[in-house]
Formats: C-alpha cells, structure tokens, sequence
C-alpha cells in the first residue's frame, strides 16, 4: 500500500463543541487546534449519538448508531458489536499498522483489542505509572495509589470543582498520551501506513491541570452558565446536592474554579498536542488528522453538570478534519456524529465500507463539496440516567432540535437564532407547524423499536428503555 495516507484519531474526553477558540469562545485560548482546524474542515454541527463514554465509542468503534450498536447508554461489560469490522480491525486488514494510546475505547473484556495491534493505554494501569518504583531525584512524584491519584488531591472523577495538578506535570495523563504518541511515532513500522488513535481523559474530571495552566484562567473574568427560561432551579440553591451530581448551581469560587479547570484542562491538551504534530510532520504530507471529543459537558448550563442529556453543551462535540485534498478553512454546516468517521476513513484508505454501517462518509463535505446523499438530520439518544433525565431522544439538523423525554415532555430549540438553548418553542403557537413535523420524523424513526418508543403513529411515553445489542459477538 504504497500511496495509503497514514490515519490520526486525536479524541479528548468530554470536549464542549463550542470549547475552540476558532468555535467563537470568549474566553478559551486554542492556538493549536485552531490552526489544525484552519488547516482543513470544521464541521460545525459536530455532535455525539449517545452523550456518554461508552456508547459514544461504541458508534466511533463501528460506525453505528446507537439504534445498530444497541449500546443505548452507559453500560461497563458492552462488547462491541460486529468485532470483526472495527474501524481498526478493517484498517488492520487492510494493510494498517493499528495503535491505540493513551484513554482508553471501554473496549469489554479488557483483553479484546478489537483490531488495536498496539495498545498503551490507561498509564495508571502499566509500569509508566508506577513511579514507587522508579527514582526521579528531585522530582515531586505521586504515592502508591491507583489512576487518577484521587485519594491525594481529593477529587473524583465527576466532582464540579479544580485544583491544579499536585505532581511535577511530566506525570500528567495528559503528557502521558503525547508522549506514547511521539514514541510510536520513532518506533512505528516504516513499510506500512499507520493509524493511531490518540486519547485524552482531560477534560474529563477530575479538573487537576498543571498549575502554568490553571493560572492563566482562575483571575479571568469567566462566562457565566447559560440558564433557560425552561430550566428548573435545583431546591435550596443546590446546597447539600453531591458534587458529582448531576444537577448543580455553580456560583461564586466553585464555578470560578470549575470554569478555571475546565478550560485549564483543554488549554495543557492544545498546548501538549503542537509537539505530536510537529513530530508528525515528519511522517510525511500523506497524512489526515481527525479531531473529536466524545460529548460535552453541562458545566452548569440550565443548572446541569456531567453528561448524558440531549443539550448542545453535552451533545455538540469538536469535529475537525485536515489532510491532503481538503481545503484550508473549509466549515461544513452539515449535521454529522462519531459513526461518520469509520465511513470516512474507510473512503480515505481506498477500502470498502462494510454494508451494516450506518454512518456515511464526509470526505465530499470536507472537500467543501455538495453531498446530495448526506442525512438532512442526525438522531440522538441515551437510556435512563439516574437524576439527569428519564431516558432521550433528540433530532437535530443543526438549525433546529426537538427533544423527546421517555415521560411525554418535549422541546423545540431555534440553533439558529438561540445556541445556548434559552427559549423552549414546544408550547409556542407560531411553532406548532415545525413541532408536528419533528415528532413525526421521531416517530416514523423509532418504530420497531423493541422498546416499543412509537408505534408508527405516535410516541409512546413511560416504555422501559433496554439495551437491545442483537448483533454482539462474543469474540477477540
């Protein structure tokens, strides 16, 4: 495979899609991912089919929504459906040289690396982050304790507050996945082209980025969360709710400091990532890159925090895309998710996509080019999740969405005029025309669903909503 592009995933965890500065943030700085965004397309209506960890993999793995994977939400032992034609199985087979490093894909059983040749991955799982047993003279190192080094600086993995990193930032995951990148890199198979899949648990929390970074937002006059006119106010201000909860009102030092991290957190990614792509280079100009999250996150937003739930700041993601052929500063407005991306590679490396998959290809849009074929809207969704919601479904063209709870309740956003979701329109009058149009488009989309969501004529609240993952196999 002589003139096979070489292939880099770069995917940070629990990105907003309006965390670019390139995306028109007031505040964020991302010189690196802007430039690789000017570099190539952005496709500006980005967003995730099932906003957590796991089924978003699971789409990003296969190329399926979630509606195919049956991974409707979060669920720790879900195999992978169809192992056998991974987005790094079928570049494996077709010549690739496949790694992953890094966060790791959830892939279950750990043992199956479903088409990874190469996997270094959780750093607090592997000798690298042993460090009792390694001597860094001088150095401030972290104690014997297990990933993230939770029970020393006091955060957990969903708490909305920050502090900076406690250790000397060389032990930081976030330089952890560069560095095993740029060795892969120097040590990578020169007679074959490569794909590499690059994984950040920032932004995720616990929000400990290094301190350099952590001061360049902490004093910042930082946005405030956008509040719906919808949005119910958690009882007593939210005093007494968990900080892992998903229903939050971030005020005063907490969100100053929630805020600070967060972004603190992204900045060390951009700042981290310019020494990949300078080594990369090196590879040769015969290289695309994509960049993506897996959801967003609430961050306070109409008084949510975590993920899970149908809204921009937890659907729409980061999705960039650069390479030989693709126009600088190409914007596509065309709503796309992960099972794109298996298509597009797929059409990038000369090999046939699998006919199961339903994602499709954005190599025509990312040329700037008219794709008469290409979806009009995007379906989302997510089962139960605990004081969040009752289980979701969303549909989104990017201009507009509708939202559909599993108890009845619906909304209608204008993306257009209202980004930050402020105005429901379900209950308006004059939108009483496009409402009907939504739900019927949910409703036709949802029948035959075991579920048993709709019945062809309407939506069917109060269904117990299962995973249903008909097409797993058990299998390396």
């Amino acid at each position: 495979m002589p003139d096979a592009p070489h292939i880099v995933l770069i995917h940070t965890d629990q990105q907003r899609g309006d965390c670019l500065s390139i995306d028109g943030h007031p505040v964020l700085q991302t010189p690196v991912l802007d430039a690789l965004a000017a570099r190539g397309a952005r496709f500006r209506h980005g967003y995730t089919e099932c906003p957590t960890c796991i089924p978003a993999r699971h789409c990003l793995m296969t190329g399926m929504d979630p509606q195919a994977t049956g991974v409707v939400g979060f669920s720790l032992k879900a195999r992978i459906a169809r192992p056998e034609a991974t987005l790094p199985e079928l570049l494996k087979r077709a010549g690739y040289q496949t790694a992953h490093v890094g966060r790791g894909m959830h892939q279950y059983p750990g043992h199956c690396h479903y088409g990874f040749e190469i996997r270094e991955g959780n750093p607090f799982a592997e000798h690298y982050s042993r460090f009792h047993q390694l001597s860094f003279p001088g150095h401030q190192k972290p104690a014997e304790i297990n990933w993230p080094h939770l029970t020393t600086h006091g955060l957990s993995f969903n708490d909305s507050d920050a502090r900076p990193w406690p250790y000397d930032e060389e032990f930081h995951e976030t330089n952890f996945s560069v560095n095993k990148a740029i060795e892969f890199l120097h040590k990578r198979d020169l007679e074959r082209p490569f794909f590499l899949s690059v994984g950040f648990t920032a932004p995720h929390p616990p929000l400990v980025p290094p301190q350099a970074f952590y001061d360049r937002y902490i004093n910042e006059d930082l946005d405030p969360p956008a509040i719906g006119d919808w949005a119910e106010r958690p009882d007593e201000e939210g005093l007494g709710v968990d900080p892992g909860g998903g229903k939050q009102v971030l005020k005063g030092g907490i969100l100053q400091r929630t805020k600070a991290g967060y972004y603190a957190s992204i900045s060390h990614v951009d700042n981290q990532l310019r020494l990949f792509l300078e080594q990369l280079r090196k590879a040769g100009d015969n290289t695309y890159v994509f960049f993506i999250s897996d959801h967003g996150e609430m961050l306070g937003d109409h008084y949510f925090w975590r993920k899970s739930l149908p809204y921009e700041a937890s659907a729409r993601i980061p999705f960039l895309l650069s390479g030989p052929g693709i126009d600088p500063r190409t914007v596509s407005e065309a709503p796309v998710g992960l099972q794109d991306i298996l298509p597009t590679c797929c059409e990038l490396a000369g090999i046939e996509t699998p006919a199961h998959v339903t994602g499709r290809s954005l190599v025509q849009l990312a040329k700037g080019q008219e794709d008469a074929d290409f979806r009009n809207w995007l379906h989302g969704e997510h089962s139960v999740m605990g004081d969040q919601h009752p289980g979701m479904h969303y549909l989104t063209d990017g201009q507009h969405k509708y939202i559909w709870f599993n108890d009845g309740r619906e909304q209608l956003f204008d993306l257009a005029q209202d980004p930050n979701e402020l105005r429901d329109l379900a209950a308006e009058p004059a939108d009483q025309d496009r409402l009907v149009a939504w739900r019927e488009r949910l409703i036709k989309r949802l029948e035959g669903r075991p579920e048993g969501f709709s019945d062809g004529k309407q939506l069917i609240p109060g269904r117990d909503y299962r995973e249903h993952n008909a097409l797993a196999v058990v299998g390396n």
